[in-house]
């Protein structure tokens, strides 16, 4: 999966760094957006949602006006049923 965005972004030169004990930003030079978007990528192929910050992107931020979906939900009278939490070791 890793070696599949890295060819996306153009960054063939840092396959050759690629390995289990590779770091991400150090040796793969992906940077926040590129390890978001890698993590969505597992979070869908895997069908598992991570736990952390990111589960919170719709909350109020500094008055944006986004807002959290979990809580407009449950203002509908909707149920919401956490999806399952792994960790990555």
């Amino acid at each position: 999966m890793i070696r599949g965005l890295l060819v996306e972004l153009g960054s063939q030169g840092a396959l050759p760094m690629l390995s289990a004990t590779s770091q991400l930003d150090r040796d793969l030079g992906l940077g926040s957006l590129e390890r978001v978007e890698l993590l969505a990528r597992l979070e869908t192929a895997f069908e598992i949602r991570f736990a952390g910050p990111r589960r919170f992107r719709g909350q109020h931020a500094r008055g944006s006006g986004a807002r959290n979906p979990d809580l407009s939900r449950s203002k509908r009278g909707e149920t919401w049923k956490p999806a399952p939490r792994y960790g990555l070791p």
